[in-house]
C-alpha cells in the first residue's frame, strides 16, 4: 500500500518496502529529511481502531448475551492493531 493511503507508517517500514519492491536501499536519515520535505510529520500513535460501528456493537453484544448467561464467563483480548514490533513503537510518520 503506497504511503500516502496509509494512515501511519513506521520508517523501517517505508525502508523494507523500497528495498524489496524496487531494490533501492535507502537509508532512514534520507527517509527523514524526504517526509519532511513532502510535508509529513512524527506523531505519538495509539493503536485503536480507525473506525467504530454502534449498530455492529450492538448486535454483537446481543448476540454474546444470547450465547452466554454469565458475563464473568466472558474474557477479551483485542490484538487487531499490534505486531510483533507494536508494543516498542509510540511515534510514527504521518500527514
Amino acid at each position: 500500500m503506497p504511503v500516502n493511503e496509509q494512515h501511519t507508517v513506521y520508517l523501517d517500514e517505508i525502508q523494507e518496502q523500497l528495498l524489496s519492491c524496487h531494490g533501492i536501499k535507502v537509508l532512514i536519515p534520507t527517509l527523514t529529511q524526504t517526509l519532511h520535505c513532502i510535508h509529513f510529520t512524527n506523531k505519538d500513535v495509539l493503536g485503536k481502531a480507525l473506525k467504530h460501528n454502534d449498530h455492529d456493537c450492538m448486535i454483537y453484544m446481543n448476540y454474546i448475551a444470547e450465547l452466554v448467561l454469565n458475563p464473568e464467563m466472558l474474557m477479551f483480548g483485542d490484538e487487531a492493531s499490534k505486531d510483533e514490533r507494536t508494543s516498542n513503537r509510540h511515534r510514527s510518520w504521518s500527514r
